[in-house]
C-alpha cells in the first residue's frame, strides 16, 4: 500500500494543482468580492477548461504511451516532440486564443445575456493563457518519463503558489479582471519552469530537428 501511495501521489497532486488553478480563483472571488463577480469569472473559466481539453487529450491520452517508448529508444522522436510541443503548440494556441477572445465578445452576451458582457472582457484577457497552456502541456509531456515526473509536480505546486499569491495582489487592485491577469501570470510561470527543466534534462544541448527534418521523418514513418 505504501508503494502504491508513493506512486500515485504525483498524479493526485498534479490533479489537485490543476483544479486549484481552474476553480480556485472563482471561489476566492466569490468569498472576497461578490457572488456576482464569481459568476462573471466562472463563465470564461468554463470556456478555458473546455479549451484546455485539447492539449490534455493530445499529450495525456494519444501521445503518452509513445512518449514513454521514445524516451527509451528514439531520442530523435523526443526532440521532434519537443519542437512540435513548444513552437508548434504555442502557435496553434495563439490561433485558438484569438478565436476564443473574439468569439467570446459576441457569444457570451448572446448566450448568457447582456449582464454578462463583463465576462467577455475577462475572457479576452484570460485568453492570453491559452497559448501558454498549450506550449506548457507540450513541453511538460516530456517530463513524464526518466524520473522527471516528481519535478513536474513540484513546478505545478510552485505555479499554484504563484497563483494564490497573485490573487492576493491583483484582486484588491483590479477586481475580477485581476483573477484573469493572475491566471495568465501563473501559466507563464509554469511554462518557464517546465521549459527550463526540459532544456536542462531532456534536450541538454542536442541538435533539435528543424521543420523540414520533421516533415521528412513523418513522411518516412507514414
Amino acid at each position: 500500500m505504501g508503494a502504491l501511495a508513493a506512486a500515485a501521489t504525483p498524479f493526485v497532486l498534479g490533479n489537485v494543482f490543476y483544479l486549484l488553478g481552474m476553480n480556485g480563483g472563482t471561489v476566492v472571488i466569490g468569498e472576497f468580492l461578490s457572488r456576482e463577480s464569481a459568476a462573471l469569472m466562472a463563465v470564461p473559466m468554463s470556456v478555458l477548461a473546455a479549451v484546455y481539453l485539447i492539449p490534455r487529450v493530445v499529450f495525456q491520452q494519444f501521445l503518452l504511451g509513445k512518449l514513454h517508448r521514445w524516451a527509451r529508444s528514439d531520442n530523435e522522436a523526443i526532440l521532434m516532440a519537443y519542437r512540435i510541443g513548444s513552437t508548434g503548440m504555442i502557435t496553434f494556441g495563439v490561433l485558438v486564443a484569438a478565436i476564443v477572445a473574439v468569439g467570446g465578445w459576441f457569444a457570451i452576451p448572446l448566450v448568457f445575456g447582456e449582464q454578462y458582457q463583463e465576462s467577455a472582457v475577462i475572457m479576452a484577457v484570460i485568453a492570453a493563457a491559452i497559448p501558454l497552456r498549450f506550449a506548457g502541456a507540450g513541453v511538460a509531456s516530456l517530463l513524464t518519463s526518466g524520473g522527471l515526473l516528481r519535478r513536474k509536480v513540484v513546478y505545478q505546486g510552485i505555479a499554484a503558489l504563484v497563483y494564490v499569491a497573485g490573487l492576493a495582489v491583483t484582486l484588491p487592485l483590479y477586481g475580477t479582471t485581476g483573477g484573469a491577469i493572475t491566471t495568465v501570470v501563473a501559466e507563464a510561470a509554469l511554462l518557464i519552469l517546465f521549459w527550463q527543466e526540459v532544456v536542462r534534462h531532456v534536450v541538454a544541448g542536442a541538435d533539435v530537428p528543424g521543420w523540414a527534418q520533421i516533415r521528412k521523418r513523418l513522411m518516412r514513418d507514414g
